[in-house]
């Protein structure tokens, strides 16, 4: 779950500052906060702002990617979704350049979930449509059911119930499946603390952040 993924991560982040190996230090800072995040518990910004400058001076283009996707969540979680948009942005472009679909799927979530916690949901539509359909061509299915997810709020808040019961029951499916896969595995989907889409909502104040549902485990 996601209280032992913080745990692994801040132990695994002890051992390469003790051991001066800086090179997994930004990724690890970066896992880190993404999973705090995720359990809606403090985390480092600072931190992550000196893991991405390391990754910018020694040219460490994979660990870069992680980085700005932390950062962008950071930004989301902080409220600043205009940082959000700026590292999602950032993200996007790295990871077209290496033709990294996951990533520029990732990029495109991010800034939907932006634009959702500043209640514009046309733009928020828009991105989180495209966000889908790269996740679902890839087989990504925890993203695209993090999309899903958001876009039935955005279809609520469009006041379009045939729309929002469509992604209720593509998310419910995708959610199915994730389960499915781990049977037997002795892992569980963690569906309560892996979806960011409660993160952006909670900072629109009386906007969209009030549609969500009290049973939700966004």
């Amino acid at each position: 779950g996601a209280e032992q993924a913080v745990q692994h991560f801040e132990h695994g982040l002890a051992l390469a500052r003790e051991a001066a190996i800086n090179y997994w230090v930004a990724r690890l800072q970066a896992n880190l906060a993404m999973a705090q995040i995720r359990l809606g518990v403090a985390h480092d910004h600072a931190a992550l702002l000196a893991a991405r400058q390391y990754t910018d001076d020694y040219q460490e283009r994979w660990m870069s990617l992680r980085c700005l996707e932390a950062l962008a969540e950071s930004a989301l979680a902080l409220g600043d979704t205009a940082a959000c948009i700026a590292y999602a942005n950032q993200l996007s472009s790295l990871a077209s350049a290496g033709a990294l679909q996951e990533m520029q799927a990732q990029a495109g979530y991010l800034r939907g979930l932006a634009a959702l916690g500043d209640s514009a949901c046309e733009s928020a539509h828009q991105e989180l449509t495209l966000a889908v359909s790269q996740a679902e061509a890839i087989g990504q299915v925890r993203l695209a059911w993090e999309c899903h997810q958001a876009l039935s709020m955005v279809a609520s808040a469009r006041s379009d119930a045939k729309e929002k019961t469509r992604h209720d029951i593509r998310a419910r499916a995708l959610a199915d499946q994730m389960a499915a896969s781990l049977n037997g595995s002795g892992l569980t989907a963690d569906l309560k603390h892996g979806s960011r889409l409660r993160q952006a909502l909670r900072r629109s104040g009386d906007g969209l952040a009030k549609n969500i549902p009290r049973h939700s485990n966004n």
